[in-house]
């Protein structure tokens, strides 16, 4: 049991590792939101971060309302460790990536809404 513990625990790190590797862009164009003398980048290059984003998605799992949208939306019952690495990938995409280019009046470009119903008791 233990073991197998250990297997899960290691796939996870490994996976968001990646992830959040995955979203740190090679040669980008420009320095983003923030850039490298901000206070953001500083933060979230520390070895701490990871174990802060933990701690508040363990804090965020207290709310019952954030919880309802998460798992409305999110679909973390059947991939737990894909969804911590897809909110990986997304805080180093904007905390290091480059701007986003406009899109232009294309299809499908543009914001977007999710709605969610809270839990009736």
């Amino acid at each position: 049991m233990t073991a197998d513990l250990y297997a899960t625990a290691t796939g996870l790190i490994e996976r968001s590792a990646a992830a959040y590797a995955s979203g740190v862009p090679e040669g980008a164009e420009d320095d983003g939101f923030f850039g490298p003398s901000s206070i953001t980048w500083r933060v979230s290059s520390d070895l701490a971060s990871p174990v802060a984003g933990l701690r508040s998605l363990l804090m965020q799992a207290l709310h019952p309302l954030a919880m309802a949208g998460v798992d409305q939306h999110a679909g973390w019952r059947r991939d737990p460790v894909g969804r911590l690495a897809a909110t990986s990938a997304y805080l180093a995409t904007v905390t290091f990536g480059e701007r986003p280019r406009p899109c232009g009046p294309r299809p499908g470009c543009g914001a977007f809404m999710i709605m969610s119903t809270a839990p009736t008791r």
